[in-house]
């Protein structure tokens, strides 16, 4: 359907069910993008996190696991 839809969240887990790319912005500014990667029941990033900032957002919802 080539559709974009942008949605504002602090619920990582929900970005990541339904977002191909999620980027990460800190006062205001974009910090990175990360982009994931679909399997049958898994969510991968395709990219390394490198950020810190995107780091302790993933660690305040226990995703330590995907970074």
């Amino acid at each position: 359907l080539q559709t974009t839809i942008f949605c504002i969240s602090h619920e990582i887990p929900l970005l990541l069910k339904f977002c191909n790319r999620i980027g990460i912005m800190k006062d205001g500014e974009m910090v990175e993008i990360l982009t994931l990667n679909r399997n049958r029941k898994k969510v991968t990033i395709e990219n390394t996190p490198i950020n810190p900032y995107t780091k302790s957002l993933f660690q305040a919802f226990e995703l330590d696991s995907l970074i």
